[in-house]
C-alpha cells in the first residue's frame, strides 16, 4: 500500500510509519492484528475481541427439546466516505463501519465470518480507493475500527450502489459510524527502549517516527 492518509478530517490525526510492518501469518483465521481480516479471496474473519464487541447471544433449541447459547453477530454497514456529503463540503477519504442490531434491512454485512458477496465486489473496491490496497498481492489485510473517532447521527442516509450500479441511499437512525483503517497504516507510539551501556548506568532512549503530514 503506497498511498499516504490524510488524517485531517479525523481531528488531524498523524501517522507515523510502523518501525515493523506487521508480518503476514500463513493462515487467515489466527493472530488478526485488530478487529477483522479480509482476504483476496472474500472472506472476513473476527479477531476475539471483536466478536465481543458485536457478539450476542441467542437461545437456540435442539431436536430434543433443549436449548444451548449460540452466538451471534450484529450486521455491519459499510460506508464508503467519499460518497458523503460532509458539511463545510470537507473531504473524508475513509472507509467507515457501523454496527447495526442483527435484521437490519440491506446491511452490507450480516451474520458471521465466512465468505461474503458485498466482499468482494465492493468492500475491496472502497478499500482499494480509500487506502491503495493492492488486492494482487496482498494475501489478506487486517483493518482495526478508531472507536476515539466516531462520529453520531440521529439520521444518516448511508450510500451505496443498487444492482444497476446506480448511486442508492439507506436511510439509518442514531447511527455510529467507525474510521476503518488497515491495521498496518495506524500510527504506532514511539516504544522507549532500555540500553545498557559499559561502565554507566541504563539510558532510556526513544525510537524516532517518521511523521507524514
Amino acid at each position: 500500500m503506497s498511498k499516504t492518509l490524510d488524517f485531517s478530517a479525523l481531528m488531524n490525526l498523524e501517522v507515523a510509519v510502523p518501525d515493523k510492518p506487521i508480518v503476514k501469518r500463513a493462515s487467515s483465521k489466527v493472530d488478526i492484528q485488530g478487529d477483522f481480516r479480509i482476504t483476496k479471496s472474500g472472506h472476513i474473519y473476527y479477531s476475539e475481541p471483536f466478536k465481543f464487541m458485536i457478539g450476542e447471544s441467542k437461545t437456540v433449541t435442539l431436536e430434543d427439546g433443549t436449548t444451548k447459547q449460540e452466538q451471534v453477530f450484529r450486521y455491519l454497514d459499510v460506508i464508503d466516505g467519499t460518497k458523503v456529503k460532509w458539511a463545510g463540503d470537507k473531504q473524508a477519504n475513509f472507509m467507515f463501519i457501523a454496527i447495526q442490531p442483527i435484521g437490519t434491512a440491506k446491511a452490507s454485512i450480516q451474520g458471521g465470518e465466512g465468505k461474503v458477496a458485498f466482499i468482494d465486489k465492493w468492500f475491496k473496491q472502497i478499500a482499494n480507493f480509500c487506502y491503495a490496497v493492492n488486492w494482487e498481492v496482498e494475501p489478506f489485510i487486517d483493518f482495526t475500527l478508531l472507536t476515539d473517532k466516531a462520529i453520531d447521527f440521529k439520521i444518516f442516509s448511508v450510500p451505496r450502489t443498487n444492482k444497476k450500479g446506480e448511486p442508492d441511499y439507506v436511510r439509518r437512525e442514531n447511527i455510529k459510524m467507525y474510521p476503518c483503517v488497515p491495521t498496518s497504516m495506524i500510527p504506532q507510539e514511539p516504544v522507549a527502549v532500555q540500553q545498557e551501556l559499559p561502565f554507566s548506568e541504563p539510558v532510556e532512549t526513544v525510537n524516532e517516527s517518521i511523521v507524514i503530514e
